[in-house]
């Protein structure tokens, strides 16, 4: 194979599986202060602009090819976005997209929107303009034409597959258009391009890819041959082999995909063990521990997906090492797929073992997996290590520490994070560099969850406005305040957060960040004193801010007045190049 197309394969396979990224989620660091309380505005209205579709069709049916190719824009534009009877603009599209020497950058707008509006009636003219306009023309509406079935096509698609003088482009559509309908006519011409080494990588895998749909058992044998050769020279062909069988179920084709699941390129491992998963996950099981050890992400997380379907302590212990791998996806999938396990009693202890293990060792990446885990998990018995790591090299350690300190809530703990929060705080004040710490973010909110009056001093330092602190570690230090038993220095306490909420000077104004949370603060401390503040800005900042929100929640609760809570808002979607000069709404 030449290397033109080996480039091409590798290009083609080094995305294969970038599905489970996605579908990957890791819990994040949540905080509580800002749940406690919960101050939400009504859910916004959705309201559309009257008076659009006349004035576009209008637009349509004049002679301006710039204007009505703008048009068309904004009808899909408008369509994606819900606003009503869109779908009645399919015919003037198609008047003007079946114009005589209409310009190839309008005909391609219309088509694009046509197939956003999946104008099925559009599908004659648009076949019928294939001819005509180019290969982006041919991009858009081929595929919605296979999606339509719109069996006219099928000869010309059968017609260009056999052509060797066909541009490779419009090739790729007609392969990828006869699987999609399924047409079984087309399968002798497709092995031939499938089995020719002489043409394009892409091709190959295209027909490859068609051939799989198109026929459901069968082609075992023929996939084997091609992947007899192991080479890296023949990696198209076991990329073949591989596709060939996406759709077959039977022991021998099972059998093949698991010898290409360990095949030395990841592209053909990462295609196997697609398949392998969608027919029974079980049946990577055997050879997971082999997967976890490849230099590819795609084919370690499809080995730690095999294993979260199968929860039993030997797929605990193989995930747990895999909370220090390299790819974060990866990484977070165990964690999370741990998690789920540890929550199933019979197999919470060897949960616990397999991260406690992960815990103790210096890589960050497991250090902090490791971490979340068992912070989510309770398991308490953590929680010397964990304090060790509140002085970790890494950032992200020391975050995940504190976070996790703070769900496990241990008394004992409490001593050394002020500590640790001290030395932040005394840092700080040395190089102040502007940035958020979200460990000490954590550690305040923490302190406030357990009421820890010791550590009142250090979150004091962080309330006023010219202190070296981020936005976000005052909220959380105020919020944690509020919370805290300060004794004789309440009134002091009141008077300091009565002067956050009420700075407004427009020169070197607060944050209305910290400027909320001393109102929440100082309404948990029933603060009598601040109720006139509260009236105050409850009428002069606008209801659904968090100024505004705060302040009626503090009203309530010092004095049991209920006052009216923000409307609901509106969102409006603008921006259209052409509208009406006087318009008007409809939800």
């Amino acid at each position: 194979m030449n290397r033109r197309h080996a480039a091409t394969a590798m290009a083609g396979f080094l995305i294969v599986t970038a599905s489970w990224c996605a579908a990957v989620a890791q819990p994040a660091i949540d905080s509580v202060m800002e749940d406690d309380p919960a101050l939400a505005s009504p859910a916004s209205k959705i309201v559309y602009t009257t008076g659009l579709k006349p004035l576009w069709l209008k637009a349509l049916a004049g002679p301006e090819a710039d204007l009505q190719r703008e048009v068309a824009e904004m009808i899909a534009r408008a369509h994606r976005l819900g606003f009503p009877g869109m779908k009645e603009t399919a015919g003037p599209l198609i008047k003007a997209l079946s114009a005589e020497k209409q310009r190839p950058a309008l005909r391609l707008a219309i088509a694009r929107t046509l197939v956003v509006l999946d104008a099925r009636t559009a599908a004659t003219p648009l076949f019928e303009l294939l001819d005509e306009e180019g290969l982006g023309f041919a991009q858009v509406v081929e595929p919605a034409l296979a999606e339509w079935d719109y069996r006219p096509i099928r000869e010309r698609w059968m017609a260009q597959i056999s052509d060797i003088k066909s541009r490779r482009g419009r090739q790729k559509l007609a392969i990828r258009g006869l699987g999609q309908v399924r047409e079984t006519k087309a399968i002798e011409p497709l092995w031939k391009l499938a089995e020719n080494r002489s043409v394009w990588a892409s091709l190959r895998l295209e027909a490859a890819a068609a051939l799989g749909r198109l026929q459901e058992s069968g082609l075992t044998d023929r996939a084997k041959s091609l992947a007899a050769n192991k080479t890296p020279r023949a990696i198209v062909d076991r990329l073949i082999a591989g596709r060939l069988l996406s759709h077959h179920t039977d022991e021998p084709s099972r059998d093949l995909l698991l010898e290409l699941a360990v095949d030395s390129q990841p592209t053909v491992a990462a295609v196997a063990l697609g398949r392998l998963l969608e027919i029974d996950s079980l049946l990577v099981i055997p050879i997971t521990a082999e997967l976890l050890k490849s230099p590819d992400a795609n084919v370690r997380m499809f080995s730690a997906r095999s294993l979260a379907t199968h929860p039993v302590p030997l797929s605990v212990e193989q995930l747990g090492p895999v909370l220090n791998d390299p790819h974060p996806d990866v990484r977070r999938f165990a964690c999370r797929t741990l998690f789920t396990f540890g929550s199933q009693p019979e197999l919470r202890p060897v949960t616990h073992n397999a991260a406690t293990l992960v815990l103790g060792q210096e890589e960050w990446r497991g250090q902090e997996q490791a971490a979340f885990l068992l912070g989510a998990l309770d398991h308490k018995p953590s929680a010397p290590r964990l304090v060790t790591l509140l002085d970790a090299p890494r950032h992200e350690s020391r975050i995940a520490a504190a976070w996790a300190l703070r769900k496990l809530a241990v008394a004992s703990t409490l001593p050394a994070m002020v500590a640790r929060a001290t030395r932040i705080a005394d840092k700080r004040k040395q190089d102040f560099d502007g940035h958020n710490d979200e460990q000490l973010v954590q550690l305040a909110q923490a302190f406030g969850q357990r009421k820890y009056q010791l550590a009142a001093d250090v979150l004091w330092r962080l309330i006023p406005k010219e202190s070296p602190f981020y936005f976000r570690e005052r909220v959380a230090a105020i919020w944690a305040l509020g919370h805290i038993d300060v004794g004789d220095r309440r009134s002091e306490l009141v008077e300091l957060l009565k002067a956050r909420l009420s700075d407004v000077n427009p020169l070197f104004r607060e944050d209305d960040y910290v400027r909320a949370m001393s109102a929440i603060s100082l309404g948990r401390m029933k603060a009598t004193a601040a109720v006139d503040v509260f009236r105050r800005f409850y009428k002069e900042e606008d209801p659904s801010s968090p100024v505004g929100m705060a302040c009626r929640w503090a009203i309530h609760i010092v004095t049991g007045e209920k006052l009216p809570g923000p409307k609901p808002g509106t969102i409006h979607f603008g921006g259209w190049k052409l509208a009406p000069l006087a318009s008007s709404t409809s939800e």
